[in-house]
């Protein structure tokens, strides 16, 4: 038995048979997306609005969000080919803010920014991030979103 199942284990949040255990939790995000997407550019422009909350049973001190679609920015390692003019910027975050305040710290590796809160976010408490952001959407991959013919998008989450 690994050392991280015998903690859920004990910390009960996993049952022997792989269900929930009795001390199993979910954070919950709710979000108020606006978008804006030029067909023939392939430019999506948005902001965002996501209510986090915590319903674990300990403080968070940061907050992990996915950035799929940085599957196709230059550098980033992966194990797939991506047609070439595809390889773009990624998505750019062009402001975040937290409870209305600037973030200055985050840190994004590959397809995950990791922001770090100001002030730890107790158990059963909720808060708003505020995010711009651009990004230039593959046009000739198909690979977890694309443009299929042309008129026709699938934007991944």
């Amino acid at each position: 038995m690994t050392k991280e199942i015998k903690r859920a284990y004990d910390a009960g949040t996993r049952s022997e048979d792989g269900k929930p255990g009795k001390s199993y939790f979910q954070n919950s995000a709710n979000y108020d997306i606006n978008a804006e997407f030029n067909p023939a550019t392939g430019h999506l422009t948005g902001n965002e609005t996501v209510s986090y909350k915590n319903n674990s049973g300990s403080p968070l001190k940061k907050i992990i969000f996915r950035l799929y679609q940085n599957l196709y920015k230059k550098g980033v390692a992966r194990n797939l080919a991506l047609i070439e003019s595809d390889v773009n910027n990624g998505i750019e975050i062009t402001e975040i803010k937290c409870d209305k305040n600037e973030i200055v710290n985050t840190h994004i590796q590959g397809t995950i920014m990791i922001v770090s809160l100001a002030d730890e976010l107790k158990t059963g408490s909720s808060v708003d991030f505020e995010i711009s952001w651009n990004y230039n959407f593959p046009m000739e991959t198909q690979l977890r979103e694309g443009r299929y013919l042309d008129s026709t998008f699938f934007v991944a989450y």
